[in-house]
């Protein structure tokens, strides 16, 4: 069963450097810049830390100001072997955090798996572009 609390920052980098492979961008960040991002996720929205039998397996929350960016991420070895566990909680959080907030839209970046937010329910969209700071953008 998945126990949740308030995300921490120290529980957010954990999971994030475990996931240095996908995410090189955040890996490469000073300490002081990687709990910055922790702290965005958790001032700007819903942040929460998800625990089995007390060992920490993800991080998951909602950024939202008028709009919502739902984001997540989980040990590789729990993405490997119990997604299915993963998606089942994601799911039911996403619906809960939406219909709480009222949400008309949330968008989503995945780089591990769109298959997994169509799940969720989302769509691909050809209309949307977006900029990200640090990853190959430029002004």
């Amino acid at each position: 069963m998945i126990t949740k609390s308030q995300m921490t920052i120290e529980d957010f980098i954990t999971v994030m450097l475990a996931n240095k492979e996908q995410y090189p961008e955040f890996a490469i960040l000073t300490r002081p810049q990687q709990e910055f991002l922790a702290n965005l996720n958790i001032i700007t929205g819903v942040s929460e830390s998800c625990y089995e039998d007390g060992k920490l397996i993800g991080v998951s929350g909602m950024r939202y100001i008028g709009i919502g960016e739902i984001w997540g991420m989980c040990l590789p070895e729990i993405r490997n072997d119990k997604k299915f566990l993963m998606l089942k909680q994601a799911k039911k959080d996403f619906v809960k955090i939406r219909d709480e907030l009222n949400l008309w839209r949330v968008f989503a970046d995945s780089t591990l798996s769109d298959n997994f937010l169509k799940h969720l329910g989302f769509n691909k969209s050809s209309s949307n572009l977006i900029w990200t700071k640090g990853l190959g953008c430029q002004d």
